[in-house]
């Protein structure tokens, strides 16, 4: 072995060291759970984008450029930082999203690891496009039309809770947006706990479902017709 090969080989095993000794209490499974709740997020945040991004381009020539207001790429990449420490949170320790993209490229090899960063490399650039690729999504696992309706019934369960919660406002009080504001998110809040509890997944996968629907006119009107039943419940 020539000291070159030496040096490199040292400087391997030192990195393999520090890595293990740095994370030395997570397991493979942990890690692909963290994974799934990685994708489930950074999808949220693709979905987010991609739906900016069509705001964007149907807003007439002659109207103040969307991007001035908002800009979309330094959004995406705040949203996707914020995406890594959530996942973080579900290993045991104290992990950083920083930390977690670290142990993330050191699993690159397996081949579920790699697929999916493959996946969201390809996410990450069709957003930015306005466009929401499909892919694995716990609310897509059937046919298009089982799909579209299952998503309209919890749209409308969704769009009651909040209706319902909204029509408790005292009207005469001031600050009334955020009252109406903490009013929606403790109705989600409390319409995820109670339909799905302890399914991180299928909140965070919910709007990214939503998102690769409303290319289709019919979704799309059908969501209109909900939102004007559900307004004038308010």
């Amino acid at each position: 072995m020539t000291w070159r090969s030496a040096l490199i080989t040292g400087g391997l095993i030192a990195w393999l060291s520090w890595l293990w000794f740095r994370y030395p209490q997570v397991s493979k499974k942990e890690i692909l759970a963290a994974l799934e709740r990685w994708t489930a997020e950074c999808r949220a945040v693709f979905a987010e984008i991609a739906a900016v991004t069509q705001a964007k381009e149907a807003k007439e020539s002659g109207e103040e450029p969307f991007s001035e207001v908002l800009d979309q790429p330094l959004l995406l990449a705040h949203g996707l930082r914020s995406a890594a420490a959530h996942a973080a949170l579900t290993l045991p320790g104290d992990f950083s999203g920083e930390d977690l993209e670290t142990i993330f490229h050191s699993y690159s090899d397996e081949p579920q690891v790699r697929r999916v960063l493959s996946d969201m490399q390809q996410q990450h650039e069709a957003c930015l496009e306005g466009v929401m690729l499909p892919g694995e999504n716990c609310w897509l696992a059937h046919d298009r039309a089982r799909d579209a309706e299952a998503i309209l019934r919890v749209l409308r369960d969704l769009g009651s809770r909040r209706a319902s919660k909204l029509a408790q406002l005292d009207q005469v009080k001031g600050g009334l947006g955020p009252a109406m504001m903490r009013c929606c998110e403790e109705a989600e809040e409390e319409f995820w706990a109670e339909k799905f509890p302890g399914n991180e997944i299928a909140k965070l996968s919910f709007g990214p479902a939503v998102a690769t629907f409303l290319a289709n006119a019919s979704f799309k009107d059908r969501c209109s017709q909900l939102e004007t039943e559900l307004a004038g419940q308010c």
